[in-house]
């Protein structure tokens, strides 16, 4: 896998755990919504309301913690790549542009970086 990969992989999985706490706040803001407008409270409709969320609330945990890992994953796979990847990569980036006369970037450096394991 390649580091822009790595890092495009740990930006997915932030903004997939991004959704899942907006997920959240949807569903507590309608459930609010919806016990403020009730005309007549009872206790089996609450009983069943408060099971049904805290059956969608343990799934949904399960799901941001899974999505935790796997960021991290991406971060640490991130972290092992050796600084001196960077550091060869431009240096043969540059001399090999240097004969046609290209300027050497950062995402061009990026892309020559070798696939890690």
């Amino acid at each position: 896998m390649h580091y822009a990969d790595l890092v495009q992989l740990y930006f997915e999985r932030s903004n997939a755990l991004q959704w899942y706490w907006t997920l959240y706040v949807v569903i507590i803001g309608g459930l609010l919504a919806f016990s403020s407008l009730r005309v007549r409270r009872d206790a089996i409709t609450g009983l069943l309301v408060t099971l049904l969320f805290c059956m969608f609330a343990y799934k949904n945990l399960g799901a941001i913690h899974d999505t935790t890992l796997q960021r991290m994953a991406a971060l640490e796979a991130i972290r092992q790549i050796p600084a001196d990847f960077f550091r060869h990569a431009a240096h043969r980036r540059t001399h090999q542009s240097n004969a046609g006369g290209a300027r050497l970037t950062k995402a061009s450096a990026i892309s020559t970086l070798p696939a890690t394991s």
